[in-house]
């Protein structure tokens, strides 16, 4: 990932993403030579921002397989379901197929459990307090499922 800044808090807002060789040159650009992105899904799927905060869904070589309508200001903010057919920028969920998904208000999502669930945390009143860890499915996204503890969400674990 370029560029590459060591930090611990807002040190990296997304960039070109590279496959490199067993020697540490660069072989390919992920998603293409004008894509800015802070992840990849194990499927091959990833959010790009072109520096225009357009946001678009790729795979790997760089076709564009659609073009969303969520922020696309923070790289570090776009989180791609693992089917690359919904998306969030962490306020608003999009799906491929169906539009905008409105989710309870102050819901912020932190990345997706599978295809169809969100996981992240809801702002508690107008301070800086957040809710237990939830999640919510797409099919039925008026309804927050609390985990019941504090916590956030930072992946699904893969079995290889």
């Amino acid at each position: 990932m370029l560029p590459v800044s060591v930090g611990t808090q807002n040190a990296w807002w997304g960039g070109p993403l590279y496959v490199v060789d067993g020697k540490g040159n660069r072989v390919q650009q992920v998603g293409g030579p004008d894509c800015d992105s802070a992840s990849l899904t194990p499927t091959g799927f990833i959010a790009c921002t072109s520096g225009q905060y357009a946001v678009t869904v790729r795979d790997t070589s760089g076709t564009v397989l659609w073009t969303t309508h969520v922020d696309g200001i923070n790289a570090l903010t776009l989180y791609i379901s693992p089917d690359g057919q919904a998306i969030s920028d962490g306020q608003k969920v999009e799906t491929r197929s169906g539009g905008m998904v409105s989710l309870p208000q102050g819901f912020v999502v932190e990345g997706w459990l599978d295809s169809d669930t969100v996981m992240g945390r809801q702002y508690i009143g107008n301070g800086p307090d957040m809710s237990d860890l939830s999640w919510i499915r797409l099919s039925q996204a008026t309804k927050i499922n609390d985990l019941g503890f504090r916590g956030d969400f930072v992946g699904t674990l893969q079995a290889s």
